[in-house]
């Protein structure tokens, strides 16, 4: 059993869904009110980026109706440390109140990294790398499969697969799935791209294109299937002068090995091929012994 050793409150809340651990998890600790500047939060929080306008939204629900849902935090010393409801604080901090309601849970570091996984998991407002980074860690720490991951989230396991796929992403678009200028349809297509070299270039056409997810896909296809001969020709060198072939069979025969050059009389580049180490070391030897100070 995996959840062994995390506490009987964790084994609970990771076999129901957020909204009635909320509920349940409440009942048992009264409501408390706490100065808001004495409240930290979590360095380990999923949630990385708040959307300003949502964020300016519940501002102005919690200064018309409060905090309806207090936060959920744990005792540090004389202070408090934030397990689950970080925009809730946020806001409530916009809005200028002093006061916030908070129940507190004991809990390890375990258990609080559990509980903001969980309740921000199954919230709506994480961007898709941050989904994707928060199952990845609930995954990593509690050593779960995907298909047990997906059973405590309530998710899919075609879900959580597909919400892991965006971390192969490089980080550069991974950026452009969290700003929202792909999303995570747009990623999948992308990493439908075989050719890795491509894959920006796919994410600049689909951005610049205005591309549907549909459309992304039949472009990963469409750059999938492109004619080898085109590959090639995209990689053979602009000039390649009569000279250079005299010089690529007498280096290639001094050295015992093929050597290409390429570009142009003035500016190029000299490939020499090795095919173990020990031909490598004596190609190194070779020119190190003939080079000119």
């Amino acid at each position: 059993m995996k959840n062994k050793g995390l506490g009987r409150g964790l084994g609970a809340l990771l076999d129901v869904n957020t909204e009635i651990a909320k509920n349940e998890e409440t009942k048992e600790m009264p409501v408390l009110e706490a100065d808001i500047l004495d409240i930290d939060v979590d360095a380990a929080q999923p949630r990385k980026d708040f959307d300003a306008e949502k964020l300016d939204e519940l501002k102005r629900s919690i200064e018309e109706h409060g905090i309806l849902q207090p936060l959920l935090v744990k005792k540090v010393g004389d202070r408090y440390k934030l397990i689950a409801g970080e925009r809730r604080y946020r806001a409530a901090r916009l809005a200028g109140l002093k006061k916030v309601p908070i129940t507190i849970r004991e809990a390890d570091e375990k258990t609080s990294l559990a509980l903001s996984l969980i309740e921000n998991i199954q919230r709506a407002d994480l961007n898709p790398v941050e989904e994707a980074m928060a199952i990845r860690s609930l995954i990593d720490e509690f050593a779960y499969t995907q298909e047990e991951a997906a059973a405590r989230l309530a998710k899919s396991r075609s879900a959580i697969a597909n919400a892991l796929r965006l971390l192969i992403l490089p980080e550069e678009l991974q950026e452009l799935v969290a700003r929202g200028s792909l999303s995570a349809g747009h990623a999948r297509a992308i990493l439908m791209v075989e050719d890795e070299s491509m894959r920006k270039e796919a994410a600049d056409k689909i951005i610049s294109d205005g591309l549907s997810v549909r459309q992304a896909e039949d472009l990963a296809r469409a750059l999938n299937a492109a004619p080898v001969e085109t590959k090639k020709a995209e990689r053979a060198p602009r000039y390649h002068a009569p000279e250079f072939v005299a010089a690529e069979r007498e280096l290639s025969e001094k050295l015992d090995t093929k050597v290409r050059i390429t570009g142009s009389p003035t500016k190029g580049k000299l490939s020499i091929e090795y095919t173990s180490a020990e031909q490598l070391q004596s190609l190194y030897e070779f020119l190190l012994f003939n080079a000119r100070d």
